[in-house]
Formats: C-alpha cells, sequence, structure tokens
C-alpha cells in the first residue's frame, strides 16, 4: 500500500519506520477525506524525513506548509532521530 524506501542507515530503518508509519496514521484520516495520501520515501542518518504526498491535496501549497508544521512538530516531539521532514509531491 505505502511504498518504503530504505533509510541511508539500515539500522535506522528496524526502529524508526514503524514508529513513523503510525503517527502517519494519525494524519491519514484527515488526509484522506481530501483525496490525499502520504507515504514514507527515506529517513536519512542525518534526521532527514522524506514524505511523498499523493493525490488531490499535494497541489495546494498552503496545505503542504501547515501538514508540515504539524507532522514535523509531531515526529520530532515523539521521536529523538527525526530532526527535520520534507514533503514532496
Amino acid at each position: 500500500m505505502f511504498s518504503k524506501k530504505p533509510p541511508s542507515d539500515p539500522a535506522n530503518a528496524a526502529s524508526g519506520l514503524p514508529r513513523i508509519d503510525a503517527i502517519l496514521d494519525e494524519f491519514r484520516p484527515r488526509l484522506r477525506l481530501d483525496g490525499a495520501d502520504l507515504a514514507i520515501v527515506e529517513l536519512a542518518v542525518s534526521g532527514l524525513l522524506r514524505l511523498r504526498m499523493t493525490g488531490r491535496g499535494s497541489s495546494c501549497p498552503m496545505a503542504l506548509f501547515l501538514l508540515k508544521s504539524c507532522l514535523e512538530r509531531t515526529l520530532r516531539d515523539r521521536l529523538p532521530e527525526v530532526k527535520q521532514v520534507e514533503i514532496e509531491r
């Protein structure tokens, strides 16, 4: 369902990606109401989490900005290995 590219550090994948996906699941119901979704692209050793937004909501710059702000704050609060979030369309 959601493709996950292996992160730069394979050891990081074992602990980080399932927890990240669980947090994304909290945001997905609202995203899906707008026809959008998120997929994990990569969790780099530097702590950069790259996500891909798909669907109709991915074309609205303000929606991406608000989502990134809320999502980044939540992820950084709960997962110290996540330092920054990038969302691509």
